[in-house]
């Protein structure tokens, strides 16, 4: 069971890290072209911005789940620290679960908004609002499931 699941996480982790390396890519594209347009051929792109942001926003959720698999976020490299290691596979299933818990709210939250923004419509891109706060419930997805891999990882290293 343990193969499966790391199997499933290692297949997750390994789309979030495409995906992020794309959406990465097509920022420093989409902003090198506005600098080009707006400051070499005095014709700004309308679009770029909110193009650019719409790629920060994926990036931001999609990079949380990695972080929190990771266990490379911030407070977890503060607090971990300061346990005794013999407490090391509790720690790990304690950030597991909070990161789970983090993650169901994301994608409640997420899905609450997409519900609120429905037909909605980004004014230069004509992309639907929705799309931003659908990067929520996608990368909440992600992180609930690397979660669950890390703590069935954690346990089953004891």
């Amino acid at each position: 069971m343990l193969r499966v699941i790391s199997f499933i996480a290692e297949l997750a982790e390994t789309t979030l890290i495409r995906l992020i390396q794309a959406l990465l890519a097509t920022i420093v594209a989409v902003i090198f072209a506005q600098v080009v347009f707006r400051y070499v051929l005095s014709a700004p792109l309308i679009w770029s911005e909110e193009i650019a942001r719409l790629c920060f926003v994926w990036l931001t959720f999609l990079g949380a789940a990695i972080l929190a698999h990771r266990g490379e976020h911030i407070a977890v490299a503060l607090f971990g620290n300061r346990v005794s290691p013999r407490y090391d596979a509790f720690r790990e299933v304690a950030w597991a679960v909070v990161g789970l818990c983090l993650f169901i709210i994301f994608i409640l939250e997420g899905m609450r908004m997409i519900g609120i923004v429905s037909g909605q419509i980004a004014p230069a891109t004509g992309l639907p609002i929705a799309t931003l706060y659908l990067a929520a419930v996608v990368g909440g997805g992600f992180g609930a499931v690397l979660s669950v891999a890390r703590a069935a990882r954690s346990i089953g290293e004891r």
